[in-house]
This record gives structure tokens, sequence and C-alpha cells, in this order.
């Protein structure tokens, strides 16, 4: 492909062998933002990223983990102000009682505040929340927000596009039709491309296979050339990635194995509730 794509949420650490994924991304000369699920994963995962220029960690407090989890909120202080890019943090109401729907919104509202005019590119997951998430990104400024993955109603993609927020999409949005009535919606200039992978691979494809095929069904779904996609979407990539021009990479604290109690093995972790996180 000519054109260089970024995957802008991609579980890097999840995957068997990460330096086999990466390897691949440079060899294709794609980048990707490599989300991560709870603090303590973040450190390794930048270890990941250090030797490709196009890899970017991302610092992410999954909701679905905030009920066991909630202690290590002072470990995501701790690194927050090492990386330019948060995700995955967010809202998900889809099997969470009342009391862990207010948890997590506690812990969403920590972590804006403390990112509050910080000019961080923050991925944001929301399942059956939109509402109260749009509530509480409402007073947080001067960051850059990407919706992954959205499936509001029509009301909350109008609000959300007023904001000027971005929205990552993916290969099972553009095969469903409701993802493709979103799509439709939100102009191009707000679109970027994601993967989700591994978390998400529905259609037996490799990330750069589902990645690269994003273009050809975003062209089908707006009805214009692939070079025309190409050249927004390039746009929204180099302002996204150039939002915060101070990408300084501090080596960050080594946790307390206090503060990281039970961290144990992160597949057995996510191979319960964050493996359908999406």
């Amino acid at each position: 492909m000519k054109y260089k794509l970024i995957d802008t949420h991609l579980h890097l650490d999840l995957f068997d062998v990460p330096s086999m994924s990466i390897d691949k991304y440079k060899q294709k000369n794609h980048g990707f933002i490599a989300m991560t699920n709870l603090p303590f994963v973040f450190k390794a995962t930048e270890k990941l990223c250090v030797d490709y220029n196009s890899a970017y960690p991302s610092l992410g407090f999954h909701p679905e983990l905030v009920k066991d989890y909630s202690n290590q909120i002072s470990l995501f202080m701790d690194f927050v102000d090492h990386t330019s890019f948060i995700g995955e943090i967010g809202l998900d109401y889809s099997r969470s009682s009342d009391i862990e729907k207010k948890k997590q919104r506690e812990i969403l509202e920590k972590i804006l505040s403390y990112c509050n005019k910080k000019r961080k590119i923050i991925s944001i997951h929301a399942r059956k929340a939109e509402s109260d998430l749009l509530k509480i990104l409402e007073g947080v400024s001067q960051n850059l927000f990407i919706l992954h993955w959205f499936s509001g109603t029509s009301r909350s993609l109008e609000t959300a596009l007023k904001r000027g927020y971005y929205f990552s999409v993916n290969i099972s949005m553009m095969k469903t039709k409701k993802g493709r009535e979103i799509i439709s919606e939100i102009p191009i200039d707000r679109i970027l491309f994601e993967t989700d992978m591994p978390i998400v691979n529905k259609y037996g494809m490799c990330p750069i296979n589902s990645l690269e095929a994003l273009p050809e069904y975003l062209s089908k779904i707006k009805h214009i050339s692939i070079d025309e996609i190409m050249e927004q979407i390039s746009r929204n990539q180099r302002e996204i990635i150039y939002y915060n021009n101070k990408l300084n990479y501090k080596e960050p604290p080594t946790p307390s194995m206090a503060t990281v109690e039970g961290r144990g093995d992160f597949k057995k972790l996510v191979s319960g509730r964050a493996r359908y996180c999406l």
C-alpha cells in the first residue's frame, strides 16, 4: 500500500508474540497506538514500542476492570506524564451494576481531571454509556478525544461532532448495517482507522490485512475514491500524532509490588472480562 496507515487502537500486549506484530507493521511502514487495559502493563508496552518510531504506547484503565483494580489509579497517575497517549479508558454499562457504574465514573473523572489541559490524545471506550460519558467530557479541555468503536445514538454522535471529537472505525463496524449507518454520518475529516486486535478478530484477518482493507470499505460507504479517502485520513493521522509535540517518554518509576499486587500473568487477567472489551 502506498499510504502509511496508523492503527489507532491495537492491543499489542495481548498478542502471543508482540515483537512479531511490531515487525509486520514495520515491514508495511504502518504505525500503531498500543492500548493498555491497566496501568501496570504500560511500562512493558512502552519497552515493546521503543525501537519503532511509529509505535506509540498508551496508558489505559479499561472500565470493565475498574471494579477489581481501582487501587491502580495511583499507579496511573505516576505514569500519566510519561506519554501523550491515554487509552483505553471510558465507561461500560453493558454488564455493570449501579455500584460498578458509579466507580467507573469516579475513576474516569479522576483520570480526566488530571489530564485536563495537558494536551493528551485520549482513546475512549463507551458502551451503553454515551450520555454519561459526554457529560463527563464536557468540562475537559485541551485534549484530543478519539471515540473508539462508537455505537451510540445519532444525538450523541451529533454532540461529539460539534465538540470536534474523532472516531476510530474498524472492519467489524464496516461489515454491519448499524456500523455503516454510523460511519455514513461521520464526516471523513473526523475518521481514524483501528483494528482493536487481537481482542476482536471475527473475520480471521491478521491486523495488517484488517487495517489495509479499511480504505476500500470506507470508500464504498462514502462513495468517494480511495485516494481521496487516504488524503484526508493521512491529514487526520498527522493531526493526532503531532497534536502534542512533546512526545517525551521519560523512564517511568518502577512500580512497587504493593501498588500492583496480584498483577500475575496479564493474559490470565484478560482471558475473562477483558477479552470481550471492544
